[in-house]
């Protein structure tokens, strides 16, 4: 259908752009690029989806999930958006240690109001 065709296509305009990155860069400096291997890890895992679509291999079809991962990348190119990204993820770490401090700090109350109007057992 037109989803295999697209798919296709996608796979041979990946294949000829990481294919000229090797020529242009060589392979040694191309693969140290851990978006560029994920890259050709992506490649090879969509071209035997392809060649093995016909058997029942849920393990390919997991790994055609993984290929959203290029979407990532897009954040290196649109400056904004990777700034944004950036942020949030900057003010989610400084959130999480709001909360570490607050559940200390509800811990310490909650200590000192059973010892403080607790009823003393014996």
């Amino acid at each position: 259908g037109l989803w295999r065709v697209v798919e296709v296509g996608f796979i041979i305009v990946f294949g000829v752009e990481l294919a000229l990155r090797v020529q242009a860069d060589g392979c040694r400096r191309t693969f140290s690029d851990s978006w560029n291997l994920a890259d050709a890890v992506l490649l090879v895992t969509g071209t035997m989806s392809l060649m093995v679509d016909t058997l029942n291999f849920s393990i390919l079809r997991v790994a055609r999930v993984l290929r959203l991962v290029r979407l990532v990348r897009l954040f290196r190119f649109l400056r904004p958006l990777y700034l944004l990204l950036q942020g949030s993820l900057e003010s989610m770490r400084t959130l999480m240690w709001f909360v570490v401090i607050m559940i200390v700090v509800i811990y310490f109350f909650a200590v000192a109001a059973v010892s403080l109007f607790g009823k003393a057992e014996g």
